[in-house]
């Protein structure tokens, strides 16, 4: 949209609510993006940031927006030093073919969110989206080193890597990473990268959630250096990677570590370690519990599908003290029966990180989550919703007792989005 289309627009009424669909802005240069939100500012228009709109149902329904601006002409590599294992890219490039790219320079962003599909990379980070490799290389926030944005009034604003200026004082690159949206529009991101590793194989057991515990504390300290952990369908997942040489012995070394446990492996045999896995007879004895290739992608592909809400599903994220997983799972269970609902878990153990998918009627599932948020608060837990259907609007409130830091965060939005026009509601009612 042009600069003089924007200013002919007048603002929805009170509140944001429009009488026809949001107008869109698809700048395809920094200085496009300055001269249209700089436009909108000056017309008082409600601004909703877009992706890939993978996570638009994430959090609070902001409130109705004016105009959408969309990042999917920011697209594209602009810097790839490889010496440096450092990458400058635009936000509106896909996760999936900024991966293929990079692999052809043997390295990556060691990023793997459950929601890949049509993610974009500045989505990914404006959400702090992680999957099971936060284990090892942290969240979005950990990998970002710098990055542009442009603020409501059209301000460039250029912090981290390449500092131009900071705003505020604040870093912004690490406040932008799960605002949703909500502080400014990210036009640039420069990021860490790591080597793709040279092999990498998966461990996988079948545990309940007690001895889930126990496995990740044993593939912990086994001295093994997971590089992902998981555990979701009552299967617990370990993948090492690194070096060809010397995986046999990590693998060997992880398997006996987990045998101990109790549960056993696969279909109950006992591991081989005589030969390389993938090798000979060890093959038909290894595949059901040490995977490989083709083999490794799918059970971790399973693994992120338990995390994935349907249409009238609800997906909340918990955290919890990590040696806590046992007593969240049951918790879980016992809410859930309880309100008359069902729910499924999904966890990171050697995090506390968890997230339950919901189903059921709007009234009991709304129910279920507020018994499971007190129970977890009740153990230095807590819980907010990250995805759900339109009929829980008015029946929860979806991110819980505000965390001590609410006023801050409340005090950093007044100062980049004075007016508040940027994804305006989506954090209510912290702020």
């Amino acid at each position: 949209m042009t600069a003089e289309g924007l200013r002919s627009r007048a603002p929805g009424p009170a509140g944001g609510a429009t009488a026809t669909p949001p107008a869109r802005a698809v700048p395809g240069t920094v200085g496009e993006a300055a001269v249209t939100l700089a436009d909108a500012h000056r017309s008082g228009l409600n601004l909703s940031i877009e992706g890939g709109g993978t996570k638009q149902t994430w959090g609070a329904r902001p409130d109705p927006a004016d105009l959408v601006w969309c990042s999917a002409g920011l697209a594209g590599i602009r810097a790839w030093n490889r010496d440096d294992l450092t990458l400058t890219v635009g936000p509106g490039t896909e996760l999936a073919q900024l991966a293929a790219e990079l692999a052809g320079g043997g390295q990556r962003l060691s990023l793997d969110p459950p929601h890949r599909a049509g993610a974009t990379v500045g989505g990914v980070f404006v959400a702090g989206d992680a999957g099971p490799l936060r284990h090892r290389y942290g969240r979005p926030r950990d990998l970002a080193i710098g990055a542009t944005f442009v603020l409501t009034d059209g301000t460039v604003a250029h912090a981290g890597g390449k500092v131009i200026k900071n705003v505020a004082g604040y870093d912004l690159v690490k406040l932008v990473c799960g605002s949703l949206g909500t502080l400014a529009a990210l036009v640039e991101l420069t990021v860490r990268l790591h080597p793709a590793p040279e092999s990498s194989t998966t461990v996988v057991l079948p545990v309940d959630p007690t001895r889930a515990w126990e496995a990740t504390r044993a593939a912990r300290t086994g001295g093994v250096d997971p590089a992902a952990l998981e555990w979701s369908g009552g299967l617990f997942r370990c993948r090492l990677e690194g070096a060809r040489e010397g995986m046999h012995s990590r693998v060997a070394a992880l398997v006996a570590a987990l045998a101990r446990v109790g549960a056993g492996l696969g279909r109950g045999s006992e591991p081989s370690t005589a030969s390389e896995p993938g090798a000979g007879s060890d093959r038909r004895i290894l595949a059901t519990s040490v995977l490989e290739g083709p083999e490794e992608v799918a059970t971790w592909d399973e693994a992120g599908r338990h995390r994935l809400p349907g249409a009238d599903e609800t997906l909340v994220r918990a955290s919890s003290p990590r040696h806590r997983l046992p007593d969240v799972a049951a918790s879980l269970e016992r809410c859930a029966a309880e309100a008359g609902a069902v729910a499924t878990l999904a966890s990171y153990p050697s995090l506390g990180a968890h997230d339950a998918i919901w189903s059921g009627r709007p009234e009991a599932v709304a129910a279920g989550i507020r018994a499971w948020r007190d129970e977890l608060a009740a153990f230095g837990g807590n819980a907010v919703v990250r995805d759900h259907p339109d009929a829980l609007d008015s029946l929860l409130d979806l991110w819980g007792p505000p965390p001590p830091a609410a006023s801050v965060m409340a005090a950093v939005k007044r100062a980049l989005d004075p007016e508040g026009l940027l994804s305006a509601g989506r954090f209510r009612p912290w702020w």
